[in-house]
């Protein structure tokens, strides 16, 4: 998924999203991901939904541009979800990752449609997280929600005192309204981006800042189903105690993601790039020129042997050359129950191939040509010219 790209020349950059298969433990400089770029002809075969696994309930990049005050904006959901919200007085701002949203703890919200059924009301196990840049912390006893759903769940940030400001997290769970209020032990500064996450399992709450486990809560049980709405800046609307600040990249998902998952999300979009390492950018090859070989002779002619060897060279290295490559030609009275056998040339490259034919008698002449359906190719894939250039026979 692409969620920005600029090309303009001296500030190229870009963000894109991508769905990694399998890391595998231990799988330093053997897993990898190629991007390949600058070529105008190519198509945009991007895939968004697809980039997101069947476990998200919802993921807005909030990068979108907006009219400050504004109520008409869309701000998309990137899941097949479609769980788009609707902008209610936010604008944007620099994020985290490309664009985020400005809140500006008044009574600007995000408001997702959501309600009873619907992939936003996850019951038997959750995860929040968002990315957040609080302006300044909210005081002693007061609180910014991020985001929510009323008579469900939530995570907000809480004045522990006037200069210090925790995580912390509500959940309605089994129609009981647990509050985790100043259960968290790590600050969160304002002015810097910081990543928040909650999970749920049915058993525990967990609290991760920064991909860090900040606090586990004991709470057995299922969350209440709500027809609410999910809201994005606070957890009401209208706002209760909203967001100030800014909020990129929400996420809600219907498992607990691990302290491994939540660590590496942190890593991989923390802008130091810890997480991977790149390797010096590679020439793109413009290589569509099919190799093209010469057969000639390498004994003498005309010959009385059974058995004769043919030099047969490409015009560049080459791979899976065998016997199946080529066919025996034979005129006159020759019989040739042929064998034929390929054999390195003796050199350094893989360029140069000797083929033997044997089983050869009488009188006329015996050659070779390529096999219909060669797949011999060199590098980049080019399937070798079947007309050679040279092609000698012996008499």
């Amino acid at each position: 998924e692409i969620e920005t790209w600029d090309d303009t020349q001296g500030s190229e950059s870009a963000t894109v999203w991508v769905r990694v298969q399998q890391i595998d433990a231990g799988s330093n400089q053997t897993d990898f991901i190629y991007l390949y770029y600058n070529n105008a002809s190519a198509t945009d075969g991007q895939n968004a939904a697809g980039v997101w696994d069947a476990n998200y309930a919802g993921v807005w990049h909030l990068g979108e541009d907006v009219v400050d005050e504004g109520t008409t904006a869309t701000h998309s959901d990137s899941t097949s979800n479609a769980n788009d919200g609707i902008q209610d007085g936010n604008v944007e701002d620099t994020g985290q990752i490309g664009d985020a949203q400005r809140f500006d703890g008044t009574d600007d919200v995000i408001n997702v449609s959501a309600g009873t059924g619907s992939s936003l009301d996850v019951t038997t196990a959750a995860t929040l997280e968002a990315w957040i840049k609080m302006d300044a912390d909210p005081g002693k006893g007061k609180w910014y929600d991020v985001i929510g759903t009323d008579g469900k769940m939530s995570l907000y940030l809480g004045g522990d005192s006037n200069s210090k400001t925790e995580l912390n997290a509500q959940f309605v769970i089994d129609g009981k309204n647990e509050d985790l209020w100043k259960v968290g032990n790590l600050d969160i500064d304002p002015g810097e981006w910081v990543h928040v996450a909650l999970t749920y399992d049915g058993t525990d709450v967990k609290g991760y800042i920064n991909g860090v486990l900040d606090f586990t809560e004991n709470l057995p049980g299922t969350i209440d189903s709500s027809n609410n709405d999910f809201v994005i800046g606070d957890w009401l609307n209208p706002a209760a105690d909203p967001m100030q600040g800014v909020i990129d990249e929400v996420r809600v998902s219907s498992v607990d993601r691990s302290l491994e998952w939540l660590e590496a999300s942190y890593l991989s979009q923390n802008g130091s790039f810890a997480f991977n390492t790149f390797s010096e950018e590679e020439s793109a090859s413009t290589d569509a020129a099919a190799p093209v070989a010469s057969i000639t002779r390498a004994d003498a002619n005309p010959t009385a042997a059974s058995s004769v060897d043919f030099n047969v060279s490409f015009s560049e290295n080459v791979a899976n050359v065998d016997a199946s490559d080529f066919t025996v030609v034979t005129t006159g009275s020759t019989i040739a129950n042929a064998t034929v056998v390929v054999g390195d040339a003796g050199d350094a490259d893989e360029s140069t191939y000797t083929v033997t034919v044997s089983g050869i008698s009488n009188d006329g002449t015996v050659g070779i040509d390529f096999a219909g359906a060669t797949d011999i190719t060199d590098s980049v894939g080019n399937i070798v010219n079947s007309t050679p250039l040279i092609d000698e026979v012996y008499n």
